[in-house]
């Protein structure tokens, strides 16, 4: 028995172009199929392995929608790999200031009408080792800029301090 028989026939049950169409949509019902039904990631930040970490953060010159809807509680995530970074402990909104020269040829700190700061304290799961703090699918380092997220918004946030709890 040949494999292709003078019909273009597999095995003479069925042509080859109606195999190959047949294994691409089994292929596509398969892989959708564990999109939504296989394993899922953890939801859970303090699930996860790793030690628990205390991060302080800026996230500079927004709006005061913006920094109205950043809330005590929240759990936010790292946009680049959408996976769970930490909550938000708490939250204080400064108004933001920019350097301005005054007329005395002196610079000075001004407060920009409508836009603010908001410095974030937020507690997340990390791997630490000797030369790296990581969280998600950062390193955290005073001085990084990491862009989180919530259901609502999506934030540059800078790093301020990073302490490891015991």
């Amino acid at each position: 028995m040949k494999v292709l028989d003078d019909k273009g026939k597999v095995f003479g049950l069925i042509n080859i172009i109606d195999l190959i169409v047949l294994v691409f949509v089994v292929a596509l019902v398969l892989g959708g199929a564990y999109r939504f039904y296989g394993p899922r990631q953890n939801g859970d930040i303090f699930q996860q392995e790793g030690e628990e970490v205390l991060i302080k953060g800026r996230v500079f010159d927004v709006s005061q929608y913006t920094a109205n809807v950043i809330r005590a509680g929240d759990i936010v995530i790292d946009t680049a790999g959408q996976v769970p970074f930490g909550e938000i402990i708490s939250v204080e909104t400064v108004p933001h200031r920019r350097p301005v020269d005054t007329a005395e040829g002196k610079v000075v700190l001004s407060e920009v009408p409508e836009r603010f700061d908001v410095i974030l304290s937020l507690k997340g799961v990390a791997r630490v080792s000797e030369h790296a703090i990581r969280i998600a699918t950062h390193d955290v380092r005073v001085g990084s800029r990491i862009v989180l997220g919530g259901r609502d918004y999506s934030v540059a946030t800078t790093i301020l301090q990073v302490e490891v709890l015991d």
